[in-house]
């Protein structure tokens, strides 16, 4: 789950999310591909739940066992108010641990779809596992 802090009223709130998502390398070179990941899932925060989705293409650029990411992704929330659909620009490097699992350390700028407000800056640390 997310856990977020507001600066402004110190409260605290944590998101929990769960989906399956898809996958899709396209090389472009022994370095460099462009990946394209689809999700579809299911948030609950407090009292709210909604599904939503996403589509993320990305630029990723290997050196060593460390692969840079520079990503877009549409967020849109299927049975949820505006205030969840969302843009978000991603970026930061992947560590591969093995050939079936990495962590990823991104920085993610989200913004309204429909307003274009600034929504929030996130450092995110996640691991996947390939099956």
């Amino acid at each position: 789950g997310a856990h977020e802090h507001e600066n402004d009223t110190g409260e605290r709130s944590t998101e929990r999310k769960l989906g399956l998502r898809l996958r899709h390398d396209l090389a472009l070179t022994d370095q460099t591909r462009v990946v394209l990941r689809g999700l579809v899932g299911h948030a609950w925060q407090g009292d709210e739940k909604y599904v939503y989705y996403y589509l993320e293409p990305s630029y990723r650029h290997a050196i060593g066992p460390v692969e840079l990411m520079l990503g877009y992704r549409y967020h849109r929330a299927i049975d949820a108010g505006k205030d969840h659909d969302l843009h978000k620009l991603r970026l930061g490097p992947s560590f591969e641990l093995s050939d079936h699992s990495e962590i990823e350390l991104r920085w993610a700028r989200s913004w309204n779809m429909h307003t274009g407000a600034h929504v929030s800056d996130a450092y995110i640390v996640e691991g996947t596992w390939r099956f």
